[in-house]
This record gives structure tokens, sequence and C-alpha cells, in this order.
């Protein structure tokens, strides 16, 4: 009987199990509410519709346009990656940079990008 008195020997009616499996931890309350409000982009400040524009926007620009012989050779000297990469960055692609010039500036700049970008469009 005395244990029956502390608690150990009782049953718990059958609701009560349910009921506490039901309630939330905060960091979960905060998850779910941040998932209702519209997902990662919403809980940084930034609305889904922005980043879709942003997403489209970049999907939309494609490939630059890369003479073959220039490909060619930045391919056989290891910079045809480097080369793509810098022709896509949207400040060279807005700027009148051809694809020879911008293989020069990268020869010039031992293969980095930054360095090469800065020659190409001038230090700001």
């Amino acid at each position: 009987a005395a244990a029956a008195a502390g608690g150990r020997g009782m049953k718990r009616p059958a609701g009560a199990k349910d009921a506490s499996a039901a309630l939330e931890t905060p960091q979960k309350a905060r998850a779910s509410a941040s998932a209702a409000a519209g997902g990662r982009g919403a809980a940084r400040g930034r609305p889904a519709a922005a980043a879709a524009r942003k997403a489209k926007a970049k999907a939309k620009a494609g490939p630059p346009e890369i003479e073959e012989d220039v490909m060619l050779e930045a391919s056989k000297l290891g910079l045809d990656v480097v080369l793509r990469r810098l022709l896509a960055r949207p400040d060279v692609a807005d700027s009148s940079a051809t694809s020879r010039q911008a293989l020069d500036a990268l020869q010039a700049a031992g293969g980095l990008l930054h360095p090469a970008k800065e020659a190409l469009l001038g230090a700001r």
C-alpha cells in the first residue's frame, strides 16, 4: 500500500501519455512557426518570392560565350574553369571585356580570379 501511495504502482490514465507527447519544446515551436511563416527565407527576413526571382535571373544568364581557340588555349594552361567563372561574374559580363582579354588577365594574375577581375575592370 505504501508503494502505491508513492505513485510507483499506480497506472497513468489512458490520455495522459498522449497529452505529454503533444507538448513541443521551444525550439520545435519556433521551427514550426518559421515553417508556417514561409520557411528559411522568411526567417532571415527575405521573402521567398525575392529568393525565387534571384535564382531565376541567375539561371537565365547562362554560360558566357567563349571563342573556341581561347577555350582551347585556356584548357592547355589549366585555366578553363577559372576563365568560365571569371566571365560568368555579372560585373565582368556587363563589361566590354572579351574572352581573350580575360584569359590574358588570368595569365598575368597567375590563374587567380580576383586579381584578374581587378585587372579587367580596373581598381575601384
